[in-house]
């Protein structure tokens, strides 16, 4: 009997407890906490608090826009305390578009680009037929034959 009673309880799920913050130390709103290996998933609440049961992983993986992503492994554990940190991302990156260079913070616009390959995979007569579709915003169209 009491062989039983180890057996069932290694079995039952685990439940984990936590709270997310950032790198300052504030709640972290709605950020992810995911089972590595399943669909089962939590959003921390709005104080960063969350519980997840787990059904068969040890690890959790957390995640929130503008934050890297983190896998933590939970063996053991019934609390875990994340401290995320910023992604950070550089504004002053040059983007190169098609009329020339522009600082990635003064771009307003919508850049895109269809490659030579993609161009070459599709079975038309011109470029222009082939660009038809690919790009959003971009309108082609062809009234004749001449160029």
């Amino acid at each position: 009997m009491a062989l039983f009673t180890l057996i069932v309880g290694s079995l039952s799920a685990q439940t984990i407890k936590g709270n997310v913050k950032d790198s300052n130390g504030e709640a972290v709103i709605g950020a992810t906490v995911l089972e590595k290996g399943t669909k089962n998933a939590v959003v921390t609440d709005i104080d960063g608090n969350f519980s997840i049961k787990l059904s068969s992983g040890n690890e959790l993986q957390f995640s929130y826009i503008g934050m890297k992503p983190q896998t933590v492994n939970v063996t053991g554990k019934s609390t875990v305390n994340i401290v995320m940190e910023d992604e950070a991302t550089n504004l002053d990156d040059l983007v190169v578009i098609g009329y020339g260079t522009v600082r990635k913070r003064d771009l307003t616009g919508a850049v895109t680009s269809v490659s030579a390959e993609d161009i070459g995979q599709i079975p038309v007569s011109n470029v222009s037929e082939a660009l038809t579709g690919k790009m959003a915003g971009v309108n082609i169209t062809t009234t004749e034959g001449s160029p």
